[in-house]
């Protein structure tokens, strides 16, 4: 038994953790500067005029939207070597990364969708104007639907770093400071997002990725130092 733990105790120690440390840094910098270029498009109730604000800023709605795809799976693979360091025998790194794949695969959605799916809806409906109508009822349901998957996605994503944190937070000094402002930003996302404490429109979501940011800043720099 002491043999095993001796084992699995120098697995984990052999982790390097710094370059994972430097990307999840680097991503979550990447993740607001990406967040304060999305673009917006306008047109009021006039379909029409949406359709063509949509064409009119395709190329950067697709760039933001397609980076932050890759941010994610970025993200995910940094997340994954810490768990790996932490040790996956650890009930609360476990189930943190059960939420963190349920939130990230679903949230991936809201990008394909707003920067995709709404593009090609707006072509559509500039080759044939006579579909306007449909083409709109179909853009409002399938927002409908996506807006309560990126919700789901981004409380999965919030409970991990609350669980996760939780786990940090049993250790002594700067990493159990980092579980201690992880709890805080996770338990409050977790509890705030369902009980609609702010909706996630542009500036909701903007300022939950700046609250996980936070966190991810303080994790990647322990990582970068080898304490976690």
């Amino acid at each position: 038994m002491e043999k095993s733990e001796a084992l699995m105790n120098a697995m984990q120690n052999a982790i390097d953790t710094r370059i994972p440390g430097i990307s999840l840094v680097a991503s979550s910098i990447v993740a607001v500067a990406a967040m304060a270029h999305h673009p917006t498009a306008s047109g009021g109730g006039d379909f029409a005029a949406f359709a063509r604000s949509v064409e009119r800023m395709a190329a950067v709605n697709q760039a933001v939207h397609g980076a932050m795809i890759v941010l994610v799976a970025v993200l995910t693979w940094t997340l994954l070597v810490f768990a790996a360091r932490r040790g996956f025998h650890r009930p609360l790194v476990t189930a943190g990364i059960v939420a963190w794949s349920i939130g990230a695969v679903v949230a991936i959605i809201g990008p394909v969708f707003n920067g995709f799916v709404i593009v090609d809806i707006g072509r559509r409906a500039l080759a044939s104007p006579d579909t306007d109508d449909i083409l709109r009822v179909t853009l409002q349901t399938l927002s409908s639907g996506v807006g309560v998957m990126v919700m789901i996605g981004t409380i999965g994503m919030s409970m991990a770093v609350c669980l996760w944190s939780a786990d940090l937070a049993r250790d002594r000094g700067p990493v159990r400071w980092t579980g201690v402002l992880g709890l805080v930003a996770g338990a409050g996302l977790v509890v705030a997002l369902p009980a609609e404490i702010g909706r996630l429109d542009l500036t909701g979501m903007t300022l939950v990725v700046v609250v996980w940011t936070v966190w991810f800043l303080a994790l990647g720099t322990l990582m970068i130092q080898r304490k976690v």
